[in-house]
């Protein structure tokens, strides 16, 4: 539960990246996404409707995701939910795509493209997709923010969370 109250940036989570500890890092990162993070009143069924992270494809912390972040998000409750399809992460608010999706990624990208998830997917490079978020390791963690998929989403990000990508960008139309 500590390592979701670090900061991005140069802070202790920088300074103290352990490869070893990369998914420990990455559920630190899912929970300060979300607390970072707005979602448009429709993307709750009610006031006391969890808050839901989904994971789609293996699960790298092995059932223990909410072992590793607080219970709550923003006073609703903390729901880690388990994703076999890209229409059963329709359910939640924010989707972590895991590394076994990536021959799949564009087409479960393009399922949730007019959803309210902030998807979150991990790629060995920096490349431009049309995911939220891309994780990557370069040294330490870091990620890059597709604003043009924040918007799609009806996402408002906060400032901490824009300041702390390391790329932001959109997405050239064509």
């Amino acid at each position: 539960v500590l390592l979701a109250l670090l900061p991005f940036g140069a802070g202790p989570a920088q300074a103290q990246y352990d490869p070893a500890r990369e998914y420990d890092f990455k559920a630190a990162y899912l929970y300060k996404f979300a607390l970072l993070t707005q979602w448009a009143p429709a993307a709750f069924a009610d006031t006391n409707a969890p808050f839901v992270i989904g994971i789609l494809g293996s699960d790298p912390w092995r059932g223990d995701l909410p072992k590793k972040v607080r219970a709550s998000v923003k006073d609703r409750r903390l729901v880690v939910k388990q994703c076999a399809s890209a229409d059963e992460a329709k359910q939640c608010h924010l989707l972590f795509i895991s590394k076994s999706e990536k021959d799949r990624l564009a087409q479960v990208l393009e399922q949730l493209k007019e959803t309210n998830i902030f998807t979150v997917v991990e790629s060995e490079r920096t490349t431009e997709t049309d995911a939220v978020i891309n994780l990557y390791v370069d040294n330490s963690l870091k990620f890059t923010l597709n604003e043009d998929a924040a918007e799609r989403a009806r996402l408002t990000m906060g400032s901490e969370l824009k300041e702390a990508a390391t790329k932001r960008f959109r997405k050239k139309k064509t």
